[in-house]
C-alpha cells in the first residue's frame, strides 16, 4: 500500500522514528561514559585516575571531585564553555569535535595539571557528579513529557482556532493580481536599482555585500545575501517584466557566476573535514542543503524567466578552487538534492555537518517544485510523500510549529518559542502545500500581532537583522510582510510595513533607495513590497504567463537611461511602463527582438512607427519623463 501524505497535525509525539533511535544510542553512549568514570573509583585506582573519571561522568566533573569554592568555580566555568564555545561552535561550524575537547580536555586537565587533594572527601565530589548525572537524566524526562503534553494541548487549541480563523482569512484576502496587471512603483524601481547596483559591479567586486571578510558560516553569509537578490529579480522579472531581458538578464548571470567564487562555497572543506571526516571540497555532494536547497531555484527561476539554457550545459556552473574542480550544470544539482533525499538517514538533511534546518530543507522542497515545472518531470512528485512525512515525523511538532534546527547524529533540536520562526517557511509552505502555509499564517498571524484600544492591527516587532546582526527593525518587518502578502492578508501587512515605515531607516543616495540594514533584508524587503496573494508560489510553480514566452522582448535599454517598471505581451503586442533613471528626464535608445521579421509596428501612445530586421529585431529612440508608458502594437 502506497505511503499516505501525513497531517503535522496528525502527530501525537514530538519524536519520529529516526529521532528516537539517535537519542536512545546518545543516551546508551552517555551510560557507557558512566560507567568508564565509576570504574577507577570502584576498583580504589589512584586518586587521578578516580578524578578523571568523575571528569567523564559530567563535563568538570573532576573540578567537583576535588572539591571546595575554587571546584565549584572552574566546574561551572567549564559547562559555560562547553555551552557557549564547544556546542556555539559545533552548531555555527559543524566542527563536532569542540564539546568533547572541552570535556575530555578538561578531564585530563583535572587529573594532571589541575590534580589537588580532595576538600570534600575522597568520594563527596565524585558520588555529586553522579547526582547530576542522574538528575540531567531524570529531568530530561520529564521535561520531554510535559513538552509533549503542551504540544498536544497546543495542537487541540490550534485546530479548533483554525475552524473560525481560515475561513475568516479567505473570506477577507485580496484576490491574485492577474497576468499582466503588474506594474512597479517608481520607489520599489530605486529600491531595485540598488540591488542591480550590487549586482552589476564587476565579478572581482563585492562593493555593497556585507560580510565579505568574515567566515563564511553563519547566516550573514554573502551566499545568502546572494540568494536573496536573486529570489526578488527573479520573482520581478517573471511577473512584472517577463519581457525585459537585457540587464535583468546580465545581473542575474553575474550573481550565479558570483556563487561559484571560492569565496562562496571554500567553507564546505573544513566543514566537511571537521564535521563529517570528509576531505572532498565538492559543495553539493553530501550534507549543505544550506547551497543546493538555496541555489538550484535561483537557476531554475533564471531558465524559466529567461528561457535561456546555458545552464543546462555540462560544467556550466563549475566550482574550482586551487585543491579540486567541481563541474556541475542545472540537473546534476537536482540530482545532488535526490541522492541526498535517497540517501540519508532522516531523509530531510543537514546544512552544517550534523545540523538539519527546517528552513533550509524548504527551500530544497521549493526547488525540486520549481525544477519539475521547469522540465515537466515527476522528480519532485515521486519523492513528495516521502520527504514531507520524513519533515513531519523527524521536524515538525504536533502544534504545527517546527524546529529550528536538530542534530541529526543526537536528535536534539531546538524549537524558538517565538511565531516569527514559523515566517521563514509561509511562503516556501505556498509552493508545495497551501493548507500548511495558510495554517501556518494563521498563528504566526496570532502570535506576531495585536490590537490596540481602537481595534487596530499592531505587529509586534523585533530589532534583530540576522544578515548582518545588527539591531534593526527592517528584517522583522518583511518576514512579516512577505507571508501577509502571500496570503493576501492586507491588514497585517499594512501593519507590518508600518513597522518598516516608522521604525526603519530609508536612505536615498545616488538615484536608489535602501533601508539601514543588510544587503540580505534589503532585498527582502523589496521582495516583500511586490509580493501578492499566492505571488510567490505562482513564480515557483506557473513561471511567467504563457502568452509573454516567444513573444516581443524588449531587450536593451540602457542602465543608465532607463528603469523598467512593467514589460509584457499578450502575444504579439508589447506594454512597457518605463522611468528615466534622472528625475530630469532623459532620450534613449531601445532595442527591440522577438518581432515578426520585416513586421512594422507602431507606438500606440505616440503614433511613431518602425520596422522589425530580418532577424526580428530593431530599436527606437523616445524620450523619457516620469512614468512613461509605451504600447507597441501590430501595425
Amino acid at each position: 500500500m502506497a505511503e499516505q501524505k501525513l497531517s503535522i497535525y496528525e502527530k501525537t509525539e514530538i519524536d519520529g522514528p529516526a529521532t528516537k533511535r539517535h537519542k536512545k544510542l546518545v543516551w546508551i553512549g552517555y551510560a557507557v561514559f558512566v560507567v568508564l568514570g565509576l570504574l577507577p573509583t570502584i576498583f580504589k585506582m589512584s586518586w587521578a585516575w578516580r578524578v578523571f573519571g568523575a571528569g567523564l561522568i559530567v563535563p568538570g566533573g573532576g573540578f567537583l571531585a576535588i572539591g571546595g569554592v575554587s571546584g565549584v568555580l572552574l566546574f561551572l566555568l567549564t559547562f559555560l564553555l562547553l555551552c557557549v564555545l564547544g556546542l556555539g561552535l559545533w552548531w555555527a561550524t559543524g566542527a563536532q569535535f569542540m564539546p568533547f575537547l572541552i570535556w575530555w580536555g578538561t578531564a585530563i586537565l583535572n587529573a594532571t595539571v589541575w590534580l589537588r587533594e580532595p576538600k570534600w572527601g575522597a568520594y563527596t565530589g565524585i558520588i555529586l557528579a553522579l547526582v547530576l548525572a542522574a538528575l540531567y537524566f531524570v529531568g530530561t524526562r520529564i521535561h520531554n513529557s510535559r513538552k509533549n503534553k503542551a504540544y498536544l494541548a497546543r495542537q487541540k487549541e490550534r485546530l479548533a482556532f483554525y475552524e473560525e480563523e481560515i475561513p475568516a482569512e479567505l473570506a477577507m484576502a485580496e484576490p491574485e493580481v492577474p497576468d499582466g496587471d503588474f506594474e512597479m512603483t517608481e520607489e520599489q524601481l530605486r529600491q531595485e536599482r540598488y540591488l542591480f547596483d550590487t549586482a552589476l559591479q564587476p565579478l572581482g567586486s563585492w562593493e555593497g555585500f556585507n560580510s565579505v571578510h568574515f567566515p563564511q558560516f553563519p547566516t550573514n553569509s554573502v551566499r545568502y545575501q546572494i540568494n536573496q537578490i536573486l529570489n526578488t529579480l527573479q520573482q520581478i522579472q517573471c511577473q512584472y517584466t517577463p519581457n525585459f531581458h537585457g540587464y535583468a538578464n546580465q545581473a542575474q548571470q553575474d550573481l550565479i557566476t558570483k556563487y561559484t567564487h571560492p569565496k562562496i562555497w571554500r567553507y564546505w572543506r573544513l566543514e566537511n573535514i571537521w564535521g563529517n571526516g570528509k576531505l572532498s571540497g565538492d559543495p553539493f555532494q553530501w550534507d549543505n542543503v544550506m547551497m543546493t536547497g538555496f541555489f538550484l531555484i535561483n537557476v531554475t527561476m533564471y531558465i524559466r524567466n529567461t528561457g535561456d539554457r546555458r545552464y543546462e550545459e555540462p560544467g556550466s556552473i563549475t566550482f574550482k578552487d586551487a585543491f579540486a574542480t567541481y563541474p556541475y550544470d542545472v540537473h546534476r544539482i537536482a540530482e545532488r538534492i535526490k541522492e541526498n533525499w535517497a540517501n540519508q538517514e532522516y531523509i530531510v538533511y543537514p546544512c552544517e555537518p550534523n545540523f538539519m534546518y527546517s528552513l533550509c530543507n524548504w527551500k530544497a522542497i521549493q526547488s525540486m517544485v520549481s525544477y519539475e515545472n521547469l522540465y515537466n518531470t515527476t522528480d519532485w512528485t515521486d519523492n513528495e510523500v516521502r520527504v514531507y512525512n520524513a519533515f513531519v515525523r523527524e521536524m515538525g511538532c504536533p502544534d504545527g510549529s517546527s524546529y529550528l534546527f536538530k542534530s541529526d547524529r543526537t536528535g536534539v533540536g531546538v524549537n524558538l518559542p517565538i511565531p516569527t520562526a514559523e515566517s521563514f517557511q509561509i511562503t516556501m509552505y505556498n509552493t508545495a502545500d497551501p493548507e500548511l502555509a495558510r495554517q501556518t499564517f494563521a498563528f504566526f498571524r496570532q502570535g506576531s500581532y495585536k490590537r490596540d484600544a481602537d481595534g487596530t492591527l499592531i505587529h509586534n516587532a523585533i530589532p534583530i537583522d540576522h544578515g548582518d546582526f545588527s539591531m534593526n527593525y527592517c528584517d522583522c518587518a518583511y518576514l512579516a510582510m512577505m507571508p501577509a502578502a502571500e496570503m493576501g492578508d492586507r491588514e497585517a501587512y499594512e501593519a507590518a510595513k508600518k513597522t518598516l515605515d516608522e521604525r526603519g531607516v530609508r536612505i536615498e543616495e545616488n538615484g536608489t533607495i535602501h533601508y539601514r540594514c543588510s544587503t540580505e533584508v534589503n532585498a527582502g524587503v523589496l521582495q516583500s513590497t511586490i509580493n501578492s496573494r499566492n505571488g510567490w508560489r505562482r513564480a515557483v510553480v506557473d513561471g511567467p504567463a504563457e502568452c509573454t514566452k516567444n513573444a516581443p522582448l524588449l531587450s536593451d535599454a540602457k542602465y543608465e537611461d532607463v528603469m523598467v517598471a512593467k514589460a509584457f505581451s499578450h502575444g504579439t503586442d508589447l506594454e512597457l511602463v518605463l522611468y528615466p533613471f534622472e528625475e530630469s528626464g532623459c532620450e534613449t535608445t531601445l532595442g527591440f527582438s522577438r518581432l515578426q521579421a520585416g513586421a512594422t509596428y507602431t507606438v500606440q501612445e505616440t503614433g511613431a512607427q518602425f520596422t522589425a530586421d530580418g532577424n526580428g529585431e530593431a530599436s527606437l529612440t523616445v524620450g523619457l519623463s516620469g512614468r512613461t508608458p509605451l504600447t507597441i502594437l501590430p501595425a
